[in-house]
């Protein structure tokens, strides 16, 4: 990386824009940054950090305080810089955070922190972080990174060799691209990890099945977790006890399950045989009890029998004769209703004959009034056209007049406008009179002062530029009256202002005032054509009166055409009553005459019925219906009776034969069933009991036996997987540890020297050859630095610590230990060092420019020169080394040079010198 163009606007000590064309200093050499303290030299360095990476190259200015004190207000604070890399030009325009002057109104606001990239042939890259992203993977360094290796900052130098094993190694693994060590390191670390946690685990679930092993109540056996195969045996041993155990303790079950059921048939004969003997004494007494019955029903049987012979006959011929008559009463009965009915049927016709001729009076008397009313209706129709004429006059006689209170009232409006506006133009042309009048007493000052203001920069011996005199005795001295012409043009503003709202008034009354003229002359016409003769003074009172005039006429109107339309829905309804009565009244007369023959008709009807009914009652036993079924009723209820009596005393009879028979037969068949052999159930039933209670007492042992064999084997199994998985895992595990700790260099009491460390340190070395050569010239063969060999402690990384061989007393010591002057000489050594190393890396970082400021004033005449020839050297090759330093012996020997100017009111310059 090689700057080209530095341009600084308000940064640090520099005020205004300074631009620097680096690309002047060439591409190899030494250059010079000089100046007085304070100046702004380490500020062309911050500059150049502060472009690539947003920080400055010592860290200790905050980006908040990079805004210059000394510059405007309105002067931007940035940096841009065009550089090298690789044979390509880039560009790159940073600024930070601060408060600049507000776009509108007063006062600040903040102007946030952003970045631009411009890649060559690429569309440009904006934002803070995508730009820092950019820069780190061009580069190949970060910040911290690159004011270590390619500028030597001021105060800077001591963290170079003083550096820690891991910040070197974080440094190395960009530039040496050692990340796939690293990458070998956490891939070993996390499989380590991940393979610990499995065998941990699997441990962990040997001893938990272990813990959950059952053990007989009889046995003290305490399993050893960390043998986890003697467990497996001795569990073994325990399972295949349980199992005889079981097998003996389900053998007595079986018997105790055979005598129990054995036991129990035999109590169940026992049972059966005490019901049946209960079964045949309940029966002997059952057929005892209705043996004794049996002869009394046989003689009841025989006198229901009699009786029922007797009266069957009798009630027989009764009961012939009346359901022989019955029709003949329903004949009658048919007949009496028929004449009820016809009688009903007589009278509602009557009735309705009667309620007809009313209604028919009614109606005729209706519709002679309907009749009378409408001859006064007559004209109706010819009055409602009348006032319909006469009611669209007035509607348009009310639109004309309210088209003209309209304009009448946008006319006043307008004109009351209009007198607004000229007071207006009044004010603004006075306003307007006042301003020029000012701005030409102000003009005047202005142009009688321009001697003064001339004067004012006059200097001894310089030309005026009015006359060319080089001489000025006596100055023009400036009045405190006389304006600027800043001021005299805001003034000239001012007035152009109020001139141009003075044209925008006059020309809007112009407007209305034209508007008011032919507002007038509508009015007048139409005013004509509806007041005739009227004066300019009482229109406005003139159109009121006729509007009222008018809607007092519309009024009348529409209530005398609501009369008028009442009176029209009259006539029409009259009309429809008396078609519709007329048609009611034609109908009501067919209706009686109708009526009339129905009721002769029905008369004679009656007359008939009367005599039949009468000539056939005579013949009959009962006077009615409901006489003679009431007495054939008796007569069969009489004959049920018997019928039922007999039939009953009957079946009462056979069903005590039958049972006396079925009753012999079960005790019959009972008495089969019985056995000779007698049983006592009481002793039975005790040695039942026993029975059971010794099955209940093994269950329980039973079961705990099965669960105890059933859970030991599920722990066996899962034993058995564990331990083979553990076996597995073992010998992985042991060699994943051996990789894991040899590369993180964990190995116990070794120093901690980790894969990528290694790696690094064979580049180290490299390093410190090259760094060497430089540090043996500048020493004059005192000091050569060297790899510290061995760790103060063994917790800590090491391999990339440094220590310094002094050949003056053959002592190996800590770089710690060198003096300030010393110091700087092993930093600079080092840091050329490593320029080199990365140099010559193949495809490593490209670092074509140097930067180191002050150190120099720590070295005497001798080690300065050294250590100028050992630059002058490096610079030699493709490298530009710029340095910052007040050593005045600098300023002799480095030709070319970045010049510093100190201003103490107006902020830094620079210039380059070649």
């Amino acid at each position: 990386m090689r700057p080209l163009k530095l341009t600084i606007s308000a940064f640090g000590a520099y005020a205004d824009k300074c631009e620097l064309d680096m690309s002047l200093l060439g591409n190899k050499g030494i250059y010079l940054i000089s100046g007085n303290t304070g100046a702004g030299k380490t500020t062309i360095f911050d500059a150049i950090t502060f472009a690539l990476y947003g920080h400055t190259s010592g860290g200790i200015r905050e980006n908040e305080m990079l805004r210059s004190k000394y510059a405007d207000k309105n002067t931007p604070t940035f940096v841009e810089m065009a550089f090298l890399y690789n044979n390509k030009s880039y560009t790159i325009r940073r600024n930070p955070e601060y408060l600049r002057p507000a776009k509108k109104g007063n006062g600040f606001v903040k102007e946030k922190a952003q970045a631009e990239f411009y890649p060559p042939n690429q569309q440009p890259i904006t934002g803070i972080k995508e730009v820092n992203s950019s820069i780190n993977e061009l580069i190949g360094l970060d910040v911290n990174q690159f004011t270590q290796i390619a500028m030597i900052a001021q105060g800077e130098f001591l963290k170079l060799i003083h550096a820690s094993t891991k910040e070197r190694s974080d440094i190395f693994r960009k530039i040496f691209n050692t990340k796939p060590y690293q990458q070998l390191q956490e891939k070993l670390k996390e499989r380590f990890n991940a393979l610990k946690k499995d065998f941990l685990l699997i441990d962990n679930s040997i001893k938990q099945y272990i813990e959950t092993i059952i053990l007989p109540e009889n046995m003290n056996y305490d399993f050893n977790p960390l043998m986890p195969k003697d467990c497996l045996v001795n569990l073994e041993q325990i399972i295949n006890q349980d199992k005889n155990d079981l097998k003996q303790l389900e053998k007595d079950f079986t018997v105790l399950e055979q005598n129990i059921k054995e036991n129990e048939k035999i109590i169940n004969t026992a049972i059966n045989q005490q019901q049946i003997q209960q079964k045949i004494n309940e029966y002997q007494s059952e057929l005892t009890t209705k043996a004794k019955i049996l002869p009394s029903i046989q003689k009841k049987l025989s006198l229901v029998q009699k009786d029922f012979e007797i009266k069957s006959t009798s009630l027989n011929v009764n009961i012939a004769k009346l359901t022989e008559e019955l029709p003949k009463y329903q004949y009658i009965s048919k007949q009496q209703n028929l004449l009820q009915t016809a009688k009903k049927a007589l009278q509602s016709k009557q009735q309705q004959m009667a309620n007809d001729e009313a209604t028919l009076a009614k109606l005729t008397q209706t519709i002679n009034d309907i009749q009378t009313d409408l001859k006064t209706l007559t004209d109706i129709n010819v009055q409602i056209e009348q006032t319909n004429s006469a009611q669209k006059e007035n509607n348009q006689r009310l639109q004309n007049l309210t088209k003209l209170s309209t304009l009448l009232e946008e006319y006043k409006q307008t004109s009351l406008k209009h007198k607004e506006y000229k007071t207006k133009w009044q004010h603004e042309q006075a306003k307007v009179a006042e301003l020029e009048q000012i701005y030409n007493q102000q003009n005047h000052l202005f142009l009688a002062e321009q001697a003064g203001i001339l004067a004012k920069d006059l200097k001894p011996y310089t030309p005026c530029p009015v006359c060319g005199s080089t001489n000025h005795p006596q100055l023009a001295k400036i009045s405190t009256l006389a304006p600027t012409q800043a001021e005299l043009e805001q003034l000239k503003n001012r007035c152009d202002i109020f001139s141009k709202k003075l044209n925008e008034i006059t020309q809007l009354a112009s407007e209305l005032n034209g508007k008011l003229h032919n507002l007038f002359t509508e009015i007048k016409a139409q005013a004509e054509n509806i007041l005739g003769n009227f004066t300019q003074k009482t229109i406005f009172h003139d159109v009121e009166i006729k509007k009222s005039e008018l809607l007092n006429e519309k009024n009348q109107l529409d209530k005398q055409l609501i009369q008028l339309n009442k009176l029209s829905q009259k006539q029409i309804n009259l009309n429809a009553q008396l078609e519709k009565n007329l048609l009611l009244q034609k109908n009501l007369e067919q209706k009686l005459l109708t009526l009339n023959t129905s009721i002769v008709k029905e008369n004679t009807d009656i007359e008939i019925l009367t005599t039949e009914i009468n000539t056939l009652t005579k013949a009959l036993l009962f006077t009615d219906e409901n006489e003679a079924r009431k007495q054939l009723q008796k007569y069969k209820q009489t004959q049920n009776y018997l019928q039922q009596n007999l039939a009953t005393t009957q079946t009462e009879f056979d069903r005590l034969n039958q049972s006396l028979v079925e009753i012999k037969a079960k005790i019959a068949s009972l008495q089969t069933q019985l056995t000779p052999q007698n049983y006592d159930l009481n002793e039975l039933e005790k040695i039942q009991q026993e029975y059971l209670s010794a099955k209940e007492n093994l269950m329980p042992q039973i079961q705990k036996l099965h669960t105890r064999i059933t859970t030991n084997h599920q722990i066996q199994q899962k034993l058995m997987k564990k331990i083979e998985l553990l076996d597995t895992k073992q010998s992985l595990y042991s060699n994943i540890q051996a990789l894991y700790t040899t590369a993180t260099g964990s190995v116990a009491g070794k120093e901690r020297i980790m894969l990528e460390t290694y790696v690094q340190m064979h580049y180290f070395d490299r390093i410190l050859i090259r760094a060497n050569t430089r540090l043996m010239m500048m020493t004059q063969g005192q000091y050569e630095l060297v790899r510290c060999k061995s760790s103060e402690q063994l917790r800590s990384q090491t391999g990339l610590e440094l220590d310094v061989i002094d050949h003056y007393n053959g002592t190996t010591r800590s770089v710690k230990t060198l003096s300030g002057g010393e110091s700087f000489k092993a930093s600079l050594s080092l840091a050329l060092g490593l320029s080199d190393e990365i140099q010559s890396f193949a495809g490593g970082i490209h670092l074509d420019t140097m930067f180191i400021d002050e150190g120099f004033g720590s070295l005497d005449s001798e080690s300065l020169a050294q250590a100028i020839k050992v630059l002058s050297q490096l610079s030699q090759g493709n490298k530009l080394i710029g340095i910052i330093s007040h050593v005045d012996e600098l300023k002799e020997k480095i030709d070319k040079q970045i010049q510093i100017t100190k201003n103490h009111e107006k902020g830094s310059t620079a210039k380059i010198l070649i």
